[in-house]
């Protein structure tokens, strides 16, 4: 996987997306920030304000009841700034202003952002890479980029 002179780098995971372009070259990765945005989730108490709900069978024998289960509001928050995430990267492909694109996001973040690439985006995608590095620093970053770069079968890579 090479990453050439002004490619995108998108570092992502639930609560927060990184857009970097490389100023470097393919032997030397140099990120620059080209955008970042991070969300504080909080606690799931203050978002939560009642018990999940219950229902009850009206038909049948007996007193048949269920509960339904707790909104997991993380994973909420999380699935929509990976979604919001998709959508600036969409933007750009579609107006031509990505042509090469690495993206490397937690797991979670990177399934529940590939249903949403557009076409333009696909074709733009050199690599994904299922790791968490949205709270590295920009030198771990590219430090790990060169390293995978060189490996160029890293088992944790796909694309």
């Amino acid at each position: 996987m090479l990453i050439p002179h002004n490619t995108i780098v998108a570092v992502a995971d639930g609560a927060k997306f990184l857009l970097f372009k490389n100023a470097g070259n393919e032997t030397r990765i140099r990120l620059e920030t080209a955008h970042a945005e991070e969300r504080e989730h909080g606690s799931a108490s203050f978002r939560a304000t009642d018990e999940p709900g219950r229902t009850f069978s009206s038909a049948g024998t007996g007193d048949a009841r269920s509960a339904y289960e707790q909104t997991d509001f993380q994973q909420e928050a999380e699935t929509l700034l990976a979604a919001q995430a998709v959508d600036l990267l969409n933007r750009l492909a579609v107006e031509g202003w990505l042509k090469r694109l690495v993206i490397v996001a937690a797991p979670k973040t990177l399934g529940a952002m590939r249903p949403h690439y557009h076409s333009k985006l696909k074709a733009a995608l050199q690599r994904e890479i299922a790791k968490d590095l949205a709270h590295a620093t920009t030198p771990e970053i590219e430090a790990l980029l060169e390293k995978w770069q060189t490996n160029s079968d890293a088992s944790d890579a796909s694309v």
